[in-house]
């Protein structure tokens, strides 16, 4: 499959339904191929890890093809370590910010059509050939006129607004492909509710507009004295291009692999622990789309956040609502938790004996999750990797006893966990539980909400 350059994303159904089928059809025969290699003998592990490289990048490259929807999966599989076999995992966070680039023409056309001027005129410099990509837009650098500062050009993919819908249809056909691959086959229901949320979001993402107001909010709302926030250009934004100023790091895989030191590393995961922390209880917005692509790692030691097209209010009601229930799972108090269930309607007020004893039971694995990381004074993740397998019991467990589901929580938790699976991929030393405010904090929190209903 030829994926080195497109004149622009097929956006035709059936167009896009050939690429997915193509690739189906394909990865079978490589499981096939693979099993009657492996009855011949040989190194059982490492046909395994070869095989799944293989049909990795068979997917890699249907998604980085089909852009859009699929490009916004593969980001999503690309942080589920538990889900997806590590060799499948690499290739698709490539596709994160490394999709194949359109052709010049396009791109160039794309700019003019939105900004009223070819880039050669409104740039002092403008490089056709992106350097990253999205997945809704691929970036290029510019200059600007007069100031030589550089900047960062994302520009939309022509025609990816027609194609939402059915695309998440066609990624459920590549995710089976995985489904072979994977020791957590029956967690593959876990995706389902994320392809839905998906969807949603990437309308709203389709507005650059949109992305170009919150990466202001955030650059006018500081977060941490160690995140670097670029700036909007306001006059080359609009609905399919958005301008920032051009932020130079690493991407955290890339940052890893330069060998950084040990106390550099746990204190950048410091930064991103303190970062998440701060969203959630202080500034109460967050990231929801927490995948790697979305950060830079400077040179001068600070972080970079690079993309706003994902992020959530946090509540009042969510954050206090997390906030006491932290707090109760520390100290061990199940019962406390549970009445912060019932407060929101998530499990029945009229609760008998042989109930309660029955939510303590689903209880206890979030309790051992919760000691793990907010109990001691540092949490080493390199030493406690099976904390995120940990997390999934614990909401395997919860979830049947639940009367509904929380506006506002399933946000909040994908951003919990996506920090998580950051310090475990970093391997990072951290202090957590002094970044939890104390109770008197969180009830100040919960009365406010009560004021403001």
């Amino acid at each position: 499959m030829n994926v080195a350059k497109y004149d622009q994303p097929p956006t035709k159904k059936l167009q896009r339904a050939q690429i997915v089928g193509g690739v189906a059809l394909e990865s079978g025969f490589t499981r096939l191929r693979y099993a009657v290699r492996g009855l011949a003998g040989g190194d059982q592990q490492a046909l395994e890890q070869q095989r799944d490289e293989e049909i990795a990048r068979r997917m890699f490259a249907a998604m980085g093809q089909l852009r859009g929807t699929a490009l916004k999966i593969s980001q999503f599989l690309a942080t589920e370590q538990d889900l997806v076999p590590e060799a499948a995992r690499r290739e698709l966070a490539r596709a994160a910010y490394q999709a194949p680039p359109l052709n010049r023409a396009v791109a160039r056309r794309a700019v003019q059509a939105e900004l009223g001027k070819a880039p050669e005129r409104l740039f002092a410099k403008f490089e056709t050939t992106p350097f990253a990509a999205a997945s809704l837009g691929q970036v290029h650098r510019a200059i600007e006129h007069g100031t030589g500062r550089e900047l960062a050009v994302k520009v939309q993919y022509p025609g990816i607004d027609e194609s939402i819908a059915s695309d998440v249809d066609l990624v459920r056909v590549l995710i089976r492909g995985l489904r072979p691959l994977s020791s957590h086959r029956p967690e593959f229901e876990a995706i389902e509710p994320a392809l839905a949320e998906v969807e949603q979001r990437l309308y709203e993402e389709l507005d650059y507009r949109h992305e170009a107001e919150v990466g202001q909010w955030f650059r006018a709302n500081p977060i941490h004295e160690q995140v670097v926030v670029p700036e909007v250009v306001p006059e080359f934004s609009s609905r399919r291009v958005l301008t920032t100023e051009l932020l130079h790091g690493q991407h955290l895989d890339e940052w890893l692999a330069s060998g950084p030191s040990k106390a550099e590393v746990d204190r950048r995961g410091q930064i991103f622990a303190e970062l998440f922390f701060s969203s959630m209880f202080h500034v109460r917005r967050i990231h929801t789309d927490p995948n790697p692509g979305n950060y830079l790692l400077l040179p001068d030691g600070r972080i970079g956040l690079i993309d706003f097209g994902c992020t959530d209010e946090v509540s009042l009601a969510v954050a206090s609502f997390f906030g006491l229930c932290m707090r109760a799972y520390m100290v061990g108090d199940l019962d406390g938790v549970i009445a912060q269930y019932q407060r929101f309607g998530l499990l029945e007020t009229d609760m008998d004996a042989a109930t309660r004893a029955d939510i303590h039971g689903r209880l206890e694995c979030s309790r051992e999750w919760v000691a793990l990381t907010l109990g001691p004074q540092r949490v080493d993740f390199g030493a406690c990797q099976e904390i995120l397998s940990k997390m999934r019991e614990a909401a395997m467990a919860l979830s049947p006893a639940f009367k509904r589901s929380m506006p506002g929580v399933m946000f909040v938790t994908r951003a919990f966990v996506g920090l998580f699976r950051t310090l475990r991929a970093m391997k990072a030393e951290v202090e957590l539980n002094r970044l939890v405010p104390d109770v008197e904090f969180f009830r100040a929190m919960q009365d406010q909400a009560e004021v403001s209903r």
